[in-house]
């Protein structure tokens, strides 16, 4: 999310960054890999470090606090919408995809 108490809020507000995605990047039936990627402003790459250091606080602030019951409700509501108002595509294709 990138409303007020995000990291991209917080470094957009620093004047840091322009950008930033996250999430699953390799999956294993045992494993997962999570990444970060933030395209930062020429302010944001001469403080590497401190922007390094606000995603990890970020991080641990998440592993202490646990799962938010906010954000499930919310990637509910987004799929649930997706689901809806998909775009009509070929019935084969659209079965190929459920499948998996």
């Amino acid at each position: 999310h990138e409303s007020s108490g995000s990291i991209l809020s917080l470094l957009k507000h620093l004047g840091w960054a322009n950008e930033l995605s996250a999430g699953e990047s390799r999956s294993c039936t045992d494993w997962s890999a999570f990444s970060v990627s933030i395209d930062l402003t020429n302010e944001g790459l001469e403080c590497v470090d401190a922007v390094v250091g606000i995603v990890f606080q970020y991080l641990d602030m998440l592993r202490t606090q646990g799962p938010q019951e906010w954000v499930h409700h919310e990637t509910s509501i987004v799929a649930d919408c997706n689901f809806r108002f998909l775009s009509k595509r070929p019935p084969m294709d659209y079965c190929s995809g459920l499948a998996g």
